[in-house]
């Protein structure tokens, strides 16, 4: 039963998070939102940015 309120609370928790980077503004032709990347850091995580990959399947 603990478990289960502290998942809840977790998952709510995450959704708020992720809200708030939903509504934050940034210029167009940015990355994104900085919070988004402070986000995912907080886990040791980063976006991966760009086509890796792409040029050495034209070869």
């Amino acid at each position: 039963m603990i478990r289960a309120a502290i998942f809840d609370l977790d998952g709510t928790l995450v959704k708020t998070e992720w809200l708030k980077m939903l509504l934050e503004i940034y210029e167009p032709g940015r990355w994104g939102p900085a919070l988004a990347d402070e986000f995912l850091a907080r886990d040791a995580r980063q976006w991966v940015r760009g086509c890796s990959g792409h040029s050495a399947m034209s070869r």
